[in-house]
Formats: structure tokens, C-alpha cells, sequence
């Protein structure tokens, strides 16, 4: 049953958000108007999502959502904030600083408050309904688009917990538009054969394997306005497009967790260029690390084989030329050439996500998280 709970200390507010929620399509409407009580009611009754005012007088919703992230029964709990403030990108920062997964305007919207947090809660109720087994995990691609018969596979190495972390993110950052999701577990399966083909290790493989689908996770602080129009973005957009790498950094980054380290890794520096012309950082050369190098060919290469009307073998010819003219430019030229010798297998993975129908070509309109590359 997809259920949520509700947090605000404004009656009304609190009975327009129920009645919202109801109608977008919950099965279950908690409301408390006393943040206190509904962390006490929390630690006993399981829920699927909940959402709390940005503003409450007791206890504001930034510190109401690290209170949830600091007991064991409720930090998986997803936490989204409202807001009616005027500085809404500052609230959304704020936000996911403290663990929310999405910040909505308040009054809430129908249509965008259904569709995100249904699509949420329902993802946290089949993580929890699930039997999921790290061994058998290692034995297939990430679940989310699983390929049969990979070579790729998911870390053996890596924790249940770091798994299942790795998991539920990569889900909620294909929520907005499932070509998204698409995109990351084709590139996430490129990037594992380049770094065979590199000649990194198995563990470094798989690892890189698991980490890269979050390479964009960051996106989750992009308005949905920007993010998935398909025409050209204005310089302050742009600007906003960019910060993406940064909050993928935060959201992520986790000294405790070796996977979620990495994966924070590749988040802030995919964007930096082998000649220094990147961001954030402007990293040049093998100031990048190795892993935010090799998922920038395999992402640059998905982005560009999976959008255009050509056809998939003009796509494919393409992006492969796009990468080699950009050997010692945008690319590490040792990561390009085993990019190419790894060709063949690279081909085999796009011919089995086409056969399994998970490739959809983007066409012409193709959301800003995919032409960030193009």
C-alpha cells in the first residue's frame, strides 16, 4: 500500500496538502501537525514517503528530516520538503544537504505531487517487499534494466547495504523521465568494458560498474522546467545545469562507504576535460581521477549513439568519431584507445539492450541531462 506522511504545523496547509495527496492517488494520508509526535509515530508505523513544510515553528523540516537520518528504523524513510518561499533553489541546496529526495512549491500541484511522490513511495514499498539477495545481484547487471548473460557484473565485493543503496538512488534519479534510466544502465555497462579494456582489475571494474549509474544523481536539484525541456537553456540555466556535479558530490559522499565514495567521485569530476576546459573544477590531465574519466567516454558515447533520427548505425558511427576526434581534448587518450578496442563488446551490450527493448532512441527531443554531453 503506497503511503505517506504529512508534516506542518499550519492547520490548513496541512488539510490542503491531505486532500491533494488523496486525490493524486495515496491509499494511506497521515497528517501531524506537531513534528515531534510524527517522529514518535514514525519509529512505530512504517511509511512510505514522507513529505514536511520547509517552515514550522517547533521544529523546521531541514531539522526534521536529520533527525529521521539519525535513527535506525527511519533513515531509509524517503523525505521530500515543501516550501512557498520565493528562494526556492536555496531551500532545494538546503534540502538536499540533509538527505530530501525532491522539494515541492507549495500549494502543492496535483499532477507534479502525484506523479514524483507516488513514484517514490512506490519505489521504497517494492525495495521493502523485495527479497533482494546481494549474491544474486552479483550474478546479474543492475536490476533496475538487467541484462541476461552479462559479462558486466555488480560487485561480489561490495556490501548488501551499499547495494541497496546504490540501487534505490539510481531508481529515483529515473523517476523525472525513464529515458534517463535507460541511459545510465547502457553507459554504466560501457563503462565496465572500458575499464577491463583500460586494464583495471575486476574489483576496480565492477565497482565502477555499480558506482557510474549515479554519475547524475545531482540532477535531483534541477527544476523539472529546465531539466527536461528539450531547447537550448539561457547562461543563468546553464549555471544551474552545472551545479549538478557538485550536489551529486554531497549527496553522496560517505567516508564510511567505499562504494558511495567512489560513485561521489565520479559525480563531481565526470564533466572535467582531459585539456582543463572542464567543470567544476577544471581538472586537467590525470588530475581527474580514472574513474570520472572512463564513465565520460562511456556517457559522451551513450548520449550521442541513442539521440538523432539517422538510424542507430549512423548514431553508433558518430559518437565513435565524436570520441576519437576528441582524444587528448575532452578524453584521456589512453581511456579513448581502450574505448576502441573495446568496440566489439560495447556493440554486443547496445545489440542486447535493443533485443530486450530497453533501448529507445531519444530522438530530437531529448531532455538537458542528455544534451549536457552533446
Amino acid at each position: 500500500m503506497t503511503s505517506i506522511t504529512i508534516v506542518d504545523d499550519n492547520p490548513l496547509s496541512l488539510s490542503l496538502a491531505k486532500r491533494t495527496l488523496e486525490r493524486a492517488g495515496f491509499e494511506s494520508v497521515l497528517t501531524y501537525s506537531n513534528p515531534n509526535q510524527a517522529l514518535r509515530e514514525l519509529r512505530e508505523t512504517p511509511t512510505s514517503i514522507v513529505l514536511v513544510d520547509y517552515v514550522m515553528s517547533e521544529m523546521d523540516g531541514l531539522a526534521f528530516i536529520e533527525a529521521l537520518r539519525r535513527e535506525m528504523v527511519t533513515q531509509n524513510i524517503p523525505a521530500a520538503l515543501m516550501s512557498d518561499s520565493a528562494e526556492v533553489e536555496l531551500v532545494r541546496s538546503k534540502a538536499f544537504s540533509v538527505g530530501a529526495v525532491d522539494v515541492l512549491r507549495k500549494p502543492l500541484n496535483i499532477q507534479e505531487a502525484g506523479t514524483k511522490l507516488l513514484n517514490l513511495a512506490r519505489i521504497k514499498t517494492e525495495e521493502a517487499s523485495s527479497d533482494f539477495d546481494t549474491n544474486q545481484a552479483a550474478e546479474g547487471a543492475l536490476p533496475l534494466y538487467p541484462l541476461e548473460n552479462s559479462s558486466v557484473k555488480t560487485p561480489q565485493s561490495a556490501k548488501s547495504q551499499e547495494l541497496q543503496i546504490a540501487i534505490f538512488l539510481q531508481r529515483i534519479a529515473s523517476v523525472r523521465d525513464e529515458r534517463i534510466g535507460q541511459h545510465t544502465s547502457r553507459m554504466a555497462q560501457y563503462a565496465g568494458v572500458i575499464a577491463e579494456s583500460y586494464g583495471l582489475d575486476i574489483h576496480q571494474k565492477t565497482q565502477i560498474v555499480a558506482a557510474a549509474p549515479l554519475h547524475d544523481i545531482g540532477m535531483v536539484s534541477v527544476p523539472d522546467s529546465i531539466l527536461l525541456r528539450s531547447k537550448n537553456l539561457q547562461p543563468d540555466e546553464w549555471e544551474l545545469m552545472k551545479l549538478h556535479t557538485i550536489v551529486g558530490h554531497q549527496l553522496l559522499k560517505n567516508e564510511s562507504l567505499p562504494l558511495m565514495n567512489l560513485a561521489a567521485e565520479i559525480a563531481l569530476s565526470h564533466h572535467e576535460r582531459w585539456d582543463g576546459l572542464g567543470y567544476p573544477r577544471q581538472l586537467k590531465g590525470e588530475q581527474i581521477p580514472i574513474a570520472a574519466r572512463i564513465v565520460a567516454v562511456a556517457d559522451v558515447f551513450d548520449c550521442m549513439s541513442c539521440t538523432g533520427q539517422e538510424g542507430q548505425a549512423q548514431s553508433m558511427k558518430r559518437a565513435r568519431e565524436l570520441i576519437i576526434s576528441n582524444s587528448e581534448l575532452h578524453f584521456d587518450p589512453e581511456v579513448v584507445a581502450a574505448f576502441i578496442k573495446a568496440l566489439d563488446q560495447i556493440q554486443s551490450i547496445k545489440t542486447q539492450f535493443d533485443r530486450n527493448e530497453i533501448f529507445l532512441p531519444a530522438g530530437t527531443d531529448v531532455p538537458q541531462m542528455l544534451q549536457l554531453n552533446l
